[in-house]
C-alpha cells in the first residue's frame, strides 16, 4: 500500500513570495477599484430599464456607490447646495473636542 503525504511543500527561490504576489496583484486591485463602481453603474441603468427586480437593484447600486455620491454632489452644488466635501469638513469641526489652552505662567 503506498504512503499519502499530508504537506504540501512550496519551494520558492524568492526571498518574499507575499510581497512579490501584492507587487504583481496591484494593478489588478488598482483596476477593480475604478471597474467595479463604472460597471455597477452601467447595470444600474440597464437595469432600470429593463425592469430587473429590485435586490438586483440594489446589489447594482451598492456596487455603484462611489459614482452615485459624486452625481448626487454635482447635482447638489447645481441647486445650490455646499459641496459634501465642505458639509462633511463642518460636521468634523463640529464634533472635535476642544484642545486645552496653553497657560502662561503667572508671576507670584
Amino acid at each position: 500500500m503506498p504512503r499519502v503525504l499530508k504537506g504540501v511543500y512550496v519551494i520558492t527561490d524568492m526571498p518574499k513570495p507575499h510581497t512579490s504576489m501584492w507587487e504583481a496583484l496591484r494593478p489588478t486591485a488598482a483596476l477593480a477599484l475604478v471597474a467595479v463602481p463604472v460597471l455597477s453603474t452601467t447595470a444600474l441603468i440597464a437595469g432600470v430599464l429593463l425592469g430587473w427586480p429590485l435586490p438586483l437593484l440594489l446589489l447594482a447600486a451598492a456596487g455603484a456607490l462611489p459614482i452615485l455620491v459624486n452625481l448626487v454632489d454635482l447635482i447638489g452644488s447645481r441647486a445650490g447646495w455646499p459641496p459634501l466635501s465642505w458639509t462633511a469638513a463642518q460636521i468634523i469641526a463640529g464634533s472635535r473636542p476642544e484642545l486645552p489652552t496653553k497657560k502662561e505662567p503667572t508671576d507670584v
